[in-house]
């Protein structure tokens, strides 16, 4: 027969699952689900040090929604810088700094009296180094400028992120 001929698999004297059958490949499939799942397991067994804020379902929401338009706002600044398209960068980046949050009709007003103040100083950071972004663009500064400070900028989300966590208590 040539070489390259199909050739039947011979699996020994006790079948293709060997001595045990298939109950043994089962049991070999669950151990090694085991051993590569229980590491993530044990990591989110552990406790999460981070400062919990205790909101209202609404205010959590709101909160949700302003860091999912931040997300939108900063994929919008990257285009712009990418396509060279500086305006569009430059609202993008605008939109993401400095704004009146107390002018906003839709923050719930149970809101403001729950954020520490290192939220707060974080939220300001953030803010103004989008200003900055904003100003890097309107400068013709060059691209690699503006993604210095968008990273810098970025870092306080980052930092955010890891210090706090939201936690919904309540309607």
């Amino acid at each position: 027969m040539p070489h390259s001929a199909a050739r039947p698999v011979e699996h020994g004297k006790h079948g293709k699952h060997g001595k045990h059958g298939k109950h043994a490949c089962k049991h070999r499939l669950r151990w090694c689900l085991l051993v590569m799942l229980l590491p993530a397991a044990l990591a989110h067994a552990q406790p999460d040090g981070r400062q919990e804020l205790q909101l209202t379902a609404a205010e959590a929401d709101y909160v949700r929604a302003g860091m999912r338009e931040h997300v939108v706002d900063i994929q919008a600044l990257l285009a712009g810088l990418a396509n060279h398209d500086p305006d569009g960068a430059a609202r993008a980046a605008h939109s993401a700094g400095t704004r009146a949050l107390d002018d906003d009709p839709t923050r719930p007003p149970t809101l403001g009296p729950k954020l520490p103040a290192a939220w707060k100083a974080i939220l300001q950071a953030r803010m103004r180094g989008f200003d900055q972004v904003a100003k890097d663009i309107a400068s013709t500064a060059e691209t690699a400028h503006s993604l210095s400070d968008l990273s810098t900028a970025m870092a306080t989300c980052v930092a955010c992120h890891a210090t706090f966590k939201l936690v919904v208590v309540g309607p």
